[in-house]
């Protein structure tokens, strides 16, 4: 066998053994966007809570944040979703905080330039007295709409609260 010879097989082996990591295509980006929206709710009946019973408006602000990894060869994409100062403004109990941290993962890619809306339900905090009775967890929908760029990076992110 020339030198060549195995000069070329060593390069072919090489090559089969790093072909799948050649092949695969993992591109990780991460944006943020703007959240705004309102929410209707009645407040929670107890002794504490001087609304109680009472239905109230919440006018949100705050932005969202969204890593995500697409995996180009299987289509999919795995997204981990923040809230970031997520406030709100009541017109009954003043004061809210809205959090969450949450993944979707396996996600099917879109494709570019088309906007996919994501529903999930964040956690609602009122700031005063009227946790108690309060069903805070997953109480605030939330639809965060991304859509990505030609390269498979994120192009738009925002977020909207309102119904699921």
């Amino acid at each position: 066998m020339t030198k060549s010879s195995k000069l070329l097989l060593m390069t072919l082996c090489l090559l089969g053994a790093f072909s799948p990591l050649l092949l695969a295509q993992q591109v990780t980006t991460e944006m943020i966007g703007p959240l705004s929206g309102n929410l209707t709710i009645i407040h929670p009946t107890g002794p504490i809570c001087r609304a109680s019973g009472q239905q109230g408006t919440i006018t949100f602000t705050g932005n969202v944040h969204v890593p995500d990894s697409v995996d180009s060869t299987q289509n999919t994409v795995d997204y981990h979703i923040n809230l970031l100062s997520v406030k709100g403004k009541g017109t009954v109990v003043m004061n809210y905080i809205g959090s969450v941290a949450t993944d979707l993962l396996g996600e099917g890619y879109p494709g570019a330039n088309i906007a996919v809306p994501m529903a999930f339900n964040a956690n609602l905090f009122p700031t005063g007295p009227c946790r108690t009775g309060f069903a805070s967890t997953r109480a605030l929908p939330v639809v965060v709409t991304i859509s990505f760029g030609t390269d498979f990076t994120l192009s738009t992110v925002s977020a909207t609260v309102g119904q699921t």
